[in-house]
């Protein structure tokens, strides 16, 4: 696991962004921080002004979606309502925008 990053520091980081309008690749450089980790933290820093959730970065919501049976299945794609599905999942950011979650093998 990596080492948290202390509120003192993503402070540090988003007052820098705010005031430089530095890029990410500029801040990963002055703060030794992945560039993900940057996003996330002007992610979390938006999130929680709008819903005061603290140290979220989206939300996730999935539903059941019916479809026909898959041949060859079996009890895989059966749910205890008695009906063949998959499950859509959705993830949003702080703008309420849609991101393409990625597919687990």
């Amino acid at each position: 696991m990596r080492k948290r990053v202390c509120p003192e520091e993503r402070l540090a980081v988003t007052i820098r962004y705010l005031a430089t309008g530095n890029s990410f690749t500029s801040l990963h450089y002055e703060y030794l921080l992945e560039i993900s980790t940057i996003r996330s933290i002007k992610v979390a820093l938006q999130l929680y002004e709008k819903t005061h959730f603290s140290n979220c970065v989206g939300a996730v919501d999935g539903k059941h979606v019916r479809i026909a049976n898959p041949s060859n299945a079996g009890s895989q794609y059966f749910n205890y309502k008695h009906f063949f599905y998959i499950i859509l999942l959705g993830l949003v950011d702080a703008d309420y925008c849609l991101h393409n979650t990625p597919r687990s093998s």
